[in-house]
């Protein structure tokens, strides 16, 4: 890691807009228990106005996702955002 962590965030994707393959048809899923979408982010910046992703090393990614999806109900998946700031924002 480059620098220190400035903000580390996790959040749920809604589960209505998450797309199940079921043979060769795609089924919205309507129940957020039968689906959900973890997202981890983390960025470092010095003054808040900009940001850069941070860069984990797998072991550390591999136990967040781990962790998620085995102790959140309904969590069966685990992203992390590489999103930048600019054009993205720092959520408060």
């Amino acid at each position: 890691m480059a620098g220190l962590i400035f903000r580390l965030k996790a959040g749920l994707l809604d589960a209505r807009r998450n797309l199940a393959r079921q043979s060769s048809r795609f089924k919205f899923h309507s129940n957020p228990i039968t689906m959900g979408t973890a997202v981890v982010r983390a960025v470092e910046s010095q003054d808040g106005m900009t940001a850069d992703w941070v860069k984990l090393p797998y072991e550390i990614l591999d136990t967040l996702a781990t962790r998620i999806i085995n102790e959140m109900k309904g969590v069966n998946r685990c992203v992390f955002d590489i999103n930048s700031k600019p054009p993205g924002t720092i959520e408060r």
